[in-house]
């Protein structure tokens, strides 16, 4: 051959890729190319034949190195089961089951079914999800922040979930929209084929309102390191025990609004507020990336 090319099929276009060979091309022998790692259902090979020789079969064999990860989800309807691969649309298996739950089945692959359907093949996973605190009033947008730890997971797609949409709906990229006064938690699930979530409580209008039944908020929840609060103007002190009752950390709001929780080891603690004449405790998690 005198040259090799590769494409990559890119929605319904064939979309060159950048494959660089090792060596030089060499007949009837196994020719190495490598090339960026590309999310796609279908490979093409074009080859050219030198000048006056005669066209001949090639065969190619892929490797993957790299997790791309997809997010996959089935949904019943009465003529079948419709199949959607990171949304996008690709077909229904025909036939009618009657009352059955759908599951997911992979071989050599690892699979999680985590009340939607999903998979990835290797890659790092997600470990921690955390919603930063948001306020959303009656007819307003928010974009929320989610922090997925770790930074270097390969699938860092998030789907977002609202108990009750009529209320405080959300889209695929985390907005939030408020339609009505009431209570709502909002969930963030990995889609990388693990069960790591992230959720936020969001009171009658937003965080704004939940403040006045809860003097302290944390985030991020679990946390590494330091761990912030939100707290209400007459907290006078916070503390830190271990579930056990032993006192571990103690704390005078000084305006930073955060606790260095480094030196404590990975497990479930209690966050104490006092504010005078009530207390207010909140759980936490303390873990290591």
């Amino acid at each position: 051959p005198q040259t090799v090319k590769f494409y990559a099929l890119q929605g319904s276009t064939w979309v060159l890729l950048d494959a660089q060979l090792e060596g030089e091309l060499r007949f009837s022998h196994m020719n190495h190319f490598t090339f960026p790692a590309v999310k796609t259902t279908a490979i093409r090979m074009d080859v050219t034949n030198q000048l006056g020789k005669a066209s001949r079969a090639f065969s190619a064999y892929f490797d993957e190195e790299v997790s791309a990860g997809y997010f996959l989800r089935g949904r019943r309807e009465e003529d079948g089961l419709h199949l959607f691969v990171d949304d996008v649309y690709h077909g229904a298996i025909q036939g009618n089951w009657g009352r059955s739950q759908v599951g997911l089945y992979t071989e050599d692959m690892p699979a999680i079914f985590n009340g939607m359907l999903h998979y990835q093949s290797g890659g790092v996973p997600v470990k921690t999800i955390t919603i930063e605190p948001a306020s959303c009033q009656i007819g307003e947008s928010v974009q929320l922040m989610a922090d997925v730890l770790p930074a270097n997971a390969t699938n860092r797609r998030l789907k977002w979930e609202s108990s009750n949409p009529e209320v405080v709906s959300v889209d695929d990229k985390g907005t939030i929209t408020r339609h009505a006064a009431g209570a709502v938690k909002i969930t963030a699930y990995t889609a990388d084929g693990g069960v790591v979530r992230g959720t936020l409580d969001l009171l009658e209008t937003g965080l704004g309102d939940g403040l006045k039944e809860r003097e302290v908020m944390l985030y991020p929840n679990p946390v590494s390191d330091v761990l912030h609060y939100v707290v209400s103007a007459d907290t006078r002190k916070l503390s830190v025990y271990s579930l056990g009752g032993e006192k571990l950390l103690s704390h005078f709001p000084d305006g930073t609004n955060h606790i260095r929780v480094d030196g404590l080891q990975p497990g479930i603690y209690l966050l104490l507020a006092d504010t005078g004449d009530k207390m207010q405790t909140e759980r936490f998690t303390v873990i290591r990336n």
